[in-house]
């Protein structure tokens, strides 16, 4: 999901929920960990706080790289 401000005073936001395809997906390294997660208060997503988990029981750490593909955009507000 992207949301743009409005382009014009009187106009809408725009927004859009894309799909971004990976390419050439290589992982260099994995490991299985302990976990931490702080989901904070943050000034344009006041309820972002609501999406902490309830408890976690473990990490996997990857290290890996990827291409990206040219966005394809699967809905938008228009």
């Amino acid at each position: 999901m992207r949301k743009f401000p409005a382009p014009a005073k009187d106009a809408k936001p725009i927004k859009q929920l894309l799909e971004i395809p990976t390419l050439d997906y290589t992982v260099h390294e994995i490991h299985a960990g302990n976990a931490a997660v702080e989901m904070g208060q943050s000034g344009p997503y006041p309820t972002l706080a609501g999406l902490a988990p309830k408890t976690i029981t473990g990490a996997w750490y990857v290290r890996a790289s990827w291409w990206l593909d040219y966005p394809l955009v699967l809905w938008e507000n228009g």
